[in-house]
């Protein structure tokens, strides 16, 4: 993983933000969707790894909608048990990654994007 390329990790499950940061992922990392969004809003990213399904409040959903209307340019990586890949893609999503995660996947993902 490139050290210069700042990283989001959008996850509600404890035990997958644990997981990815193993990988390598890790530089801020947001429990819910309004975290999510104040973390975006004071800083850049490179690349979000985002959940969909984040609990209460603000969905994965409309964090992709605002990542992709405020900072098109930022990778998001789908994360999800859901079937949701055609929609997630169609808003803007670089790519769909599904739960449980393949970590040979994993391991493609973060070098071809970090």
């Amino acid at each position: 993983m490139d050290k210069t390329k700042r990283v989001l990790i959008v996850e509600d499950d404890i035990f997958m933000r644990n997981f990815l940061k193993r990988f390598g992922v890790e530089k801020d990392v947001a429990k819910d969707g309004e975290s999510a969004l104040e973390f975006l809003k004071n800083n850049s990213y490179h690349c979000v790894f985002l959940d969909l399904n984040l609990g209460d409040g603000v969905n994965g959903f409309e964090v992709l909608k605002s990542i992709k209307a405020d900072t098109p340019k930022t990778k998001v990586i789908i994360v999800s048990g859901s079937d949701t890949k055609d929609e997630t893609m169609r808003m803007g999503a670089d790519y769909f990654l599904a739960k449980p995660i393949d970590l040979l996947e994993l391991k493609k993902v973060i070098e071809q994007y970090l």
